[in-house]
């Protein structure tokens, strides 16, 4: 089974900025903790979650995977990948069970 993928059709420049100052704020909030705390440890934890975050958006950025698709390109990916299935039709009134207790 692939690895799930997700489509963003639409990014305004606003929610772009506010999940990359959630990532940074993440980074100085833990390293800030350690600096008050004298804690060397922990400033590294913050150091070393600095790497990764600017390692995986630009692994992410390098491989393609961060692209946005228009909503056309979006649903012809998904039409490709994950076929529509089909829909059943619910039961017809002499399908149904009857329920007990009740004359007809």
């Amino acid at each position: 089974m692939s690895s799930p993928k997700i489509i963003l059709i639409h990014e305004t420049a606003r929610e772009s900025w506010s999940r990359d100052f959630g990532s940074a704020a993440v980074i100085v909030g833990l390293w800030s903790l350690g600096w008050f705390a004298d804690s060397a440890s922990l400033e590294w934890v913050g150091v070393i979650l600095a790497l990764l975050i600017i390692a995986s958006k630009a692994q992410a950025k390098i491989s393609g995977e961060s692209e946005s698709m228009s909503p056309d390109e979006a649903r012809e990916w998904l039409d490709r990948n994950h076929p529509p299935q089909p829909v059943s039709s619910p039961p017809s009134p002499q399908e149904r069970p009857r329920k007990k207790g009740r004359a007809a």
